[in-house]
């Protein structure tokens, strides 16, 4: 298993886009209009993708349709990720297992979004499945303070759990596991309290990337980041076709340009 560490991140995606665009909403995945994200209901048994015909969200109570996205996102694929790690199998990803602790509430509030996440996407982009630690407001709710969700975000349509609280010292495990009846089971769990937040996404696509991501949105200054400097994500675990990958080559990414010296290091791929 591999330790890697994320130093914060800073880029300038600010408030004018929130007064340019107002019916979009933040996501971790990008500003997405707001009739194209959805809240789960708590009786989910799954969601179903139907191409080009949006998505089936199977319940205890019925299945209800949800139209496909006739918005395309704002903010394009990657831009709000600021330092990250990414890994590909191309024989597929069958499970991504990773922890990190809730770091401290940054000094200066100014409506800032923040999104800690492990995740794991097709070869094409087209979507993501994350559970994710938030802090400031997203489509999912939320304030100047931290909370966990797991998300599904497609170009097609997105949706997320209810939130659960999270405070500085908590430690937050993600678990992606792709089920034997073709099925995700996206899972974000605070193991001090022991609340977690699942959704199953029934997938029609091979997911082969891997990522542990740092995403902001609204941050002008560095001072918006929590005071620590860093992030780790850590007790990472993947698995391809139910086999245990040793070693995987980890990618190390910044965005460009950098202005808080950001940077992302693997920094012990041994434990």
């Amino acid at each position: 298993m591999k330790v890697l560490s994320i130093v914060f991140v800073i880029a300038l995606i600010g408030s004018a886009l929130a007064k340019e665009y107002p019916d979009y909403v933040v996501c971790p995945g990008g500003l997405v209009h707001k009739t194209c994200v959805h809240e789960l209901p708590e009786d989910l048994i799954e969601i179903r993708h139907r191409e080009h015909n949006g998505h089936i969200l199977v319940t205890k109570g019925g299945d209800i349709h949800v139209p496909e996205c006739k918005y395309e996102k704002v903010v394009p694929h990657g831009s709000g990720w600021e330092a990250w790690t990414q890994y590909t199998n191309t024989s597929g990803i069958s499970t991504m297992v990773s922890s990190w602790v809730v770091p401290p509430a940054p000094k200066v509030k100014d409506g800032q979004t923040i999104f800690y996440w492990n995740g794991v996407e097709p070869s094409d982009n087209t979507a993501v499945l994350q559970p994710v630690l938030q802090y400031g407001a997203s489509a999912a709710g939320g304030a100047d303070h931290w909370a966990i969700a797991s998300w599904y975000v497609s170009n097609s349509g997105s949706f997320f759990t209810k939130l659960i609280p999270a405070v500085p010292g908590d430690t937050i495990l993600g678990v992606l596991n792709h089920m034997h009846n073709g099925t995700w089971n996206v899972t974000g769990v605070n193991t001090k309290s022991g609340k977690h937040v699942s959704l199953i996404y029934n997938a029609v696509q091979e997911y082969t990337m891997a990522f542990e991501v740092l995403e902001q949105y609204y941050i002008s200054k560095c001072g918006q980041y929590p005071n620590n400097g860093y992030i780790t994500f850590s007790d990472i675990g993947i698995w391809s076709q139910n086999q245990y990958i040793k070693n995987p080559t980890w990618q190390a990414m910044t965005q460009s340009p950098t202005n808080c010296k950001e940077h992302a290091v693997i920094v012990n791929p041994e434990t």
